[in-house]
């Protein structure tokens, strides 16, 4: 458990904002109105209040309105480097992408733990996707300014 001061906090809160500003815009969500909630220790609630009890971030996003609302435990940020919290950002700006499908699943499951398990593995997924593509491109940039590259 990390006991941030002011400064530790606040220098957290800038490590996920720079994130989400520069994923806002490469995930196409532009047009999505966002906001942030930034807790310094343990994220409140658990699962039975819509949230994940020891989650780095929890998120509720609303594709109908293009509108989401993310919270995030600063403790548990400033445990990740910045490879993980850069992935950990894109997964949790995925969910605004999948919230339609995830809204369809649910009403038609019948187990809805088991339609929200399913969902985050999926969310899951497309973020490995994302963050693989993403390094693939930064490596390939490299090669081509070192003229290593065809």
């Amino acid at each position: 458990m990390t006991d941030l001061n002011d400064a530790a906090f606040k220098a957290q809160r800038a490590r996920v904002g720079k994130l989400v500003r520069v994923w806002k815009d490469r995930l196409g969500l532009e047009q999505w109105h966002i906001e942030h909630s930034f807790y310094r220790g343990p994220l409140p609630g658990d699962a039975s209040s819509g949230g994940w009890s020891g989650a780095l971030a929890n998120g509720w996003p609303d594709f109908r309105y293009l509108h989401a609302r993310f919270a995030w435990s600063m403790e548990a940020v400033a445990e990740q480097d910045d490879d993980l919290l850069r992935r950990h950002v894109i997964h949790e700006m995925v969910h605004c992408l999948t919230d339609a499908f995830k809204r369809y699943a649910m009403r038609e499951m019948d187990d809805l733990l088991m339609g929200a398990a399913e969902m985050e593995r999926q969310v899951t997924e497309i973020e490995h996707a994302i963050t693989f593509a993403y390094e693939a491109g930064v490596k390939d940039g490299e090669k081509r300014a070192k003229g290593m590259a065809p």
